[in-house]
């Protein structure tokens, strides 16, 4: 997995509610990774993708 730092570049995908959040953040000077990853549907799928 990679780590990115900061809100994504490109938004058009992403849902309104995880846009607020980065919003947030920002406002607060809040310094934040993330994790882009595909949907985990299970706790094993959340096991597996973490290598």
């Amino acid at each position: 997995m990679e780590l990115f730092n900061g809100r994504p570049k490109k938004i058009d995908d992403r849902l309104p509610r995880e846009m607020r959040v980065y919003d947030v953040l920002d406002s607060l000077g809040i310094e934040y990774q993330r994790v882009d990853h595909e949907p985990a549907m299970t706790m094993d799928a959340c096991e597996t993708s973490r290598g």
